[in-house]
């Protein structure tokens, strides 16, 4: 699942996370699961297969960690263990409109959320004291996008334009407190921010 995250393809991962038919995790949900299940099929003594009918199975918890490291887009820097630095990278599948996710670290809560229109996509970041962040706003559209920062329209050098195999990003490094971006579509027109 995060290997077609990490290439790009967040349209498929997203399709199978949110997939309900056999065989997916949607599957164990849509069946009552309240845990991750150990094989794919219901499983259960009525069935006759109750040998391995594991109804907490932690091997296929791997999904779990997608909810918050792309789509909220909460990533640990490895080069600063302890959250000191917070990589902030929402990845926006097409079909999802809404993120809210968040993390408990030493210093406080990290927290990102997101919501999408046909043109703005409204990110809010809670990054906790004395921390900072790596945050990479996802450009979703073709003419890239104008940001405005805390109700305060930013400049192109306010970021740095990144491509990354997950797509094309705004980036800047920012520090602790709460901050509010607006990205909107460009026009026809040049813009001057991105």
């Amino acid at each position: 699942m995060e290997v077609l995250f990490q290439n790009g393809l967040i349209d498929e991962a997203y399709g199978l996370l949110t997939q309900t038919s056999y065989p997916s995790w949607g599957y164990m949900l849509e069946n009552g699961a309240t845990t991750l299940w150990e094989r794919w099929e219901k499983v259960d003594s009525y069935h006759g297969k109750s040998r391995m009918a594991s109804h907490n199975h932690a091997m296929s918890g791997a999904v779990a960690v997608c909810f918050h490291k792309y789509l909220a887009g909460l990533r640990i820097d490895e080069e600063q263990p302890g959250f000191k630095n917070i990589i902030v990278r929402p990845l926006i599948p097409k079909g999802l409109n809404y993120v809210k996710g968040s993390i408990e670290t030493v210093s406080g809560e990290a927290s990102c959320e997101w919501k999408i229109t046909e043109k703005k996509l409204e990110i809010t970041v809670q990054i906790p004291f004395n921390c900072t962040a790596d945050l990479y706003l996802p450009v979703i559209w073709e003419k890239g996008a104008s940001v405005i920062c805390n109700g305060q329209e930013s400049f192109k050098e306010a970021f740095c334009d990144r491509v990354l195999p997950e797509g094309r990003f705004l980036y800047q490094r920012t520090g602790a407190g709460t901050w509010s971006f607006e990205l909107k579509e460009n026009g026809d027109e040049n813009d001057e921010n991105t």
